[in-house]
């Protein structure tokens, strides 16, 4: 089912003129944006739905180190595309008018990602299986807390790293008035005390991913 292009989410960076319909995402649209959007609009590596299909039956693109054949594919904040012919590599990123924007990376920081985790549930085995805000879920034996963060090895989906939301943490502000901000949390309580260029805010935690 697509969606009229004049309805389309605010955060997807796609001209108000085109084509009657854009593909709709079957998840949040303020978290993620369909790969069709991403190849087409914003990186303009195809022209049409047709020419996407051709290169995703090729395997030509990659979703997180993993070949994608749907073109109405999820593509969540901080995913990694990868044009395999052209050997390049994209991070989906957000930025400070809110909207998304693909950020060209290096190949070596192509295999992992960061995710936040969103909630946690106590398996029989004693492990704890987290669920994470772009819809990935791992069972670990690592501690961490909801609003942590996790780098995650794409190709295995193991965690590499535990990134904990404390004081001195940096972040990314997702949401909100200084939604693709980036500082450093000075006070963790019920709400978090964020200092970035140009001023300092108190927002929920909610509004934040551990980047660092």
């Amino acid at each position: 089912m697509h969606l009229r292009r004049q309805e389309a989410n605010i955060r997807w960076p796609i001209t108000r003129k085109g084509t009657a319909y854009v593909v709709r995402t079957v998840c949040d649209p303020r978290k993620s944006i369909p790969l069709l959007l991403v190849m087409r609009e914003m990186l303009k590596a195809v022209r049409t739905n047709k020419e996407l299909k051709k290169i995703l039956n090729r395997k030509e693109v990659l979703l997180n180190q993993r070949p994608v054949f749907d073109e109405k594919a999820v593509v969540s904040i901080f995913d990694v595309i990868t044009i395999v012919p052209a050997k390049e590599n994209y991070r989906l990123n957000i930025n400070n008018k809110g909207k998304f924007i693909v950020e060209k990376i290096a190949e070596k920081d192509s295999g992992e990602k960061i995710t936040k985790v969103t909630s946690k549930k106590l398996l029989n085995n004693k492990k704890i299986q987290i669920n994470c805000f772009d819809g990935i879920n791992i069972v670990t034996s690592e501690k961490m807390n909801t609003n942590d963060s996790i780098v995650i090895d794409l190709k295995t989906r193991k965690i590499l790293k535990v990134l904990p939301l404390k004081e001195g943490s940096k972040v990314e502000i997702i949401k909100g008035k200084h939604i693709g901000e980036i500082g450093k949390v000075e006070k963790v309580g019920e709400m978090i005390e964020v200092k970035f260029d140009g001023g300092k805010t108190t927002i929920p935690k909610n509004t934040v991913i551990v980047i660092d």
